[in-house]
Order: C-alpha cells, then structure tokens, then sequence
C-alpha cells in the first residue's frame, strides 16, 4: 500500500477512536470500555467461548471472564455450558444487553451527529461511502491472512 492510502487509513482508525471515545466522555459514561466491547463483539457476531471474545479483543481471559460476570448480573449477557467443547464457557447476548448496545451506539451516534452539526451534505456522502467500504470487508479472510504476532501486542505504554 502506498504511503498516502496507509497514512489515510491510519488517519481514519485514530478519528474514529478518538471520536468515540471523546463521545462517550461528552455522554457522562466514564464506565470500562471492555465490558461495552465485549457486549457489541457479541451482538454483532453472536454467541463465542470466553476465550474467542478474549482473542478477538486482546483481552486476558480472566478479564473477559470478569467482565462477563458484571455485564450477566446486569442480565446483558448468558454464560452456558459449550455442547461441542467439553469444559468451554459460552457467551451470549440477551434480548436485553442487545438491546442496551442499540441505545448506547445511539446515544454516542446523537452526540457525535451534535458535533459534526455543520458537516457539509459532501461530507456525510463520504462518511456513508466509508461506513459502506468498511462493511464489505471479509473479515474472516482479513484475520487469516495475518501473519501470527511476535508476542508484541502495540504500543507500549510510556
């Protein structure tokens, strides 16, 4: 890729974190973010073990598997027994917890719209023409063909 696209795409996911993050702030939800990633992981790609939502989000385990207890006390999640997997906890989302995602991603959506208030018609055409990029990505095929990481996770902490 050519160091104009990589620099544009780069560009794109630092916003688009930014933005959500400052978004939620601006909602007042000083709450964990790993609880509200584990919940929109399962609504959007349905029921997993403990350890695929770990991998999917590089989380430890034992966190997601904390994080799950709050968000089942809360009645957003179900943790069940794997029948294919002796052993293996699954999570689910309940009709509840998808429906708490829905009016969180609402809720962070009406206070970035308040914020992007004077984005020209041109510029929600190129935000749509984005999000519709974005969303024809093969996912699976993305993650396979990844090579294995060295053990080094990102940016460390300084």
């Amino acid at each position: 890729m050519d160091t104009d696209r990589g620099a544009a795409l780069a560009a794109l996911l630092t916003g688009t974190f930014r933005a959500t993050r400052s978004a939620t702030l601006a909602l007042g939800d000083l709450k964990a973010s790993a609880p509200r990633h584990i919940l929109a992981t399962l609504d959007a790609d349905g029921p997993m073990r403990v350890r695929d939502v770990a991998e999917a989000l590089r989380i430890a385990p034992p966190s997601v598997a904390h994080a799950a207890e709050a968000l089942e006390h809360q009645g957003y999640v179900e943790r069940y027994a794997s029948p294919d997997c002796d052993g293996c906890t699954m999570l689910r989302v309940t009709p509840d917890g998808s429906a708490a995602n829905r009016d969180w991603y609402a809720r962070v959506v009406e206070a970035l719209s308040d914020a992007l208030a004077d984005a020209s018609p041109e510029d929600w055409d190129a935000v749509a023409r984005t999000a519709d990029l974005l969303a024809s990505l093969d996912h699976e095929a993305l993650r396979a063909s990844t090579p294995p990481h060295d053990g080094h996770r990102g940016p460390r902490a300084v």
